[in-house]
């Protein structure tokens, strides 16, 4: 996948846009779409844009039958890279009936590459201004109009769209943060918040910052072959997933939970077709469409927080000895390592209720009376690293490096943990040290991924 290596970039220039344009062409190939705003003036990013362009986005996507591949919230407004198999052509004139379609479409600039990089023109008459039958770029270059009546035009036409009932509800639940998933479905039902608040949680994962070998905002970790955008392409295409994984726990009515579990591993089996073929083969969230989908699916049965480990190993019983006692050829980590160190992993997490998971939430709940979110998120990080048996780890490194991850941990967490951590200093250095030895504590991130995952369903009043 592209842009490896620093993330420190800002996108504030169009030169810059054009340079990631260019290796978005070079990296995927196909019809690539880049969906911005036209908006006047100095004010061209604010909560409500962003409802604006993601609420289009949700639209694009299948009807364009494309991928996510970058997304970004920057000075100059929303801006988003699409790619799909679909001829140039063809998803042009997807682009400007969508343009033309509703009020607010005149808002959008949807610009069509071909794979060489040639932009497809636009056929027709130029587009007309806001305000009057003349063309924009007439008007623009005469300065007919001032950015107060411009500015107010793009508002009414906000709200004469008929899509405002999703755009408010956008404006509601979007933060100022830079990344956000692009939700499969913006309806306000309890399967349709489930699934959104999952794939907030694995954006806000792999957003924070600094987590030692591990993808983040400032760099890809012990990683070559991902990146924080990756997460965010892999996170919108699991919408879906998590979405058909609420409705089905619903629809549910065996009294033997155990019997959903099937059902449940099938649509997980779709989900993670979806990640690769988003990511181009990159096993980015194959831990957390297990983990966060036995979530999603509890959330859905059962609206008490205190009841879902049990939710959680009723659905799971038996797990192990059904996955694992009677393996002829080993073929995942996990298994591999069921044979080799009789390590149950995740599956013998989940046949219990994740109790890791449950505890260090509540763990995380206490430090948020003291501390702000993201400290409470990154010391978390580091007490589960200190002890869990991270099979991310023992699959890189073995039992040494799991013992040097752990006293590494323990170390960190003794001189004072993220408290004591002026400006993380500690964290970056210790991620230079996990990059050295090339490990990456995946099952650590997906442990927190799971405890931000109950945090947002409690915020949301999902679970009491």
């Amino acid at each position: 996948m592209m842009f490896r290596g620093d993330y420190q970039y800002i996108l504030d220039n169009r030169e810059k846009r054009a340079h990631v344009i260019q290796r978005s062409l070079d990296s995927t190939g196909g019809t690539l779409v880049e969906v911005t705003l036209n908006i006047p003036g100095k004010e061209k990013d604010s909560l409500l844009y962003r409802a604006v362009h993601m609420e289009m986005l949700t639209r694009l996507l299948p009807v364009m039958k494309a991928h996510l591949v970058y997304l970004e919230y920057l000075p100059e407004g929303p801006f988003a890279l699409l790619n799909t198999a679909l001829s140039p052509l063809w998803v042009k004139n997807i682009a400007v009936g969508l343009e033309e379609d509703t009020p607010e479409g005149r808002i959008f600039d949807i610009d069509v590459f071909h794979p060489d990089g040639t932009k497809v023109g636009r056929s027709g008459p130029l587009r007309s201004c806001y305000l009057c039958d003349d063309s924009a770029s007439v008007c623009a270059r005469l300065q007919r109009h001032t950015q107060e009546q411009l500015q107010l035009n793009i508002h009414q036409r906000i709200q004469a769209s008929p899509y405002r009932t999703r755009i408010n509800r956008l404006t509601e639940t979007l933060s100022m943060d830079r990344y956000h998933a692009v939700p499969h479905s913006l309806a306000s039902d309890r399967a349709s918040t489930i699934s959104r608040l999952a794939q907030q949680a694995l954006v806000q994962e792999v957003a924070l910052t600094p987590k030692p070998g591990l993808v983040d905002g400032y760099d890809t970790g012990s990683h070559t072959d991902m990146d924080l955008q990756t997460f965010l392409c892999s996170a919108t295409a699991l919408g879906e997933t998590f979405f058909r994984l609420a409705r089905a726990s619903m629809a549910f009515e065996d009294s033997d939970l155990s019997a959903l579990l099937p059902v449940l591993r099938q649509i997980g089996i779709d989900g993670e077709k979806a990640m690769f073929d988003a990511t181009g083969g990159v096993n980015t969230h194959k831990g957390m469409i297990f983990s966060c989908g036995l979530i999603t699916a509890a959330a859905s049965l059962n609206s008490q927080l205190d009841s879902l480990p049990n939710t959680i190993a009723h659905l799971c019983s038996h797990l192990v000895s059904h996955d694992l006692e009677n393996l002829q050829v080993p073929m995942t980590y996990g298994e591999e390592l069921f044979v080799t160190f009789h390590i149950r992993g995740i599956r013998g997490e989940a046949e219990t209720g994740f109790p890791s998971v449950f505890r260090m939430y509540r763990r995380f709940r206490l430090l948020c009376e003291h501390y702000d979110r993201r400290s409470s998120l990154l010391q978390v990080l580091m007490e589960i690293m200190s002890t869990l048996e991270d099979t991310n780890i023992l699959g890189r490194g073995g039992r040494d490096a799991l013992e040097w991850v752990q006293r590494q941990s323990s170390d960190y967490l003794s001189r004072g943990g993220v408290t004591e951590d002026q400006n993380m200093k500690c964290l970056y250095d210790l991620n230079e040290k996990f990059k050295e030895r090339n490990l990456s504590p995946g099952g650590s991130a997906d442990t927190l991924g799971c405890i931000i995952f109950l945090d947002l369903l409690v915020k949301e009043g999902l679970l009491h």
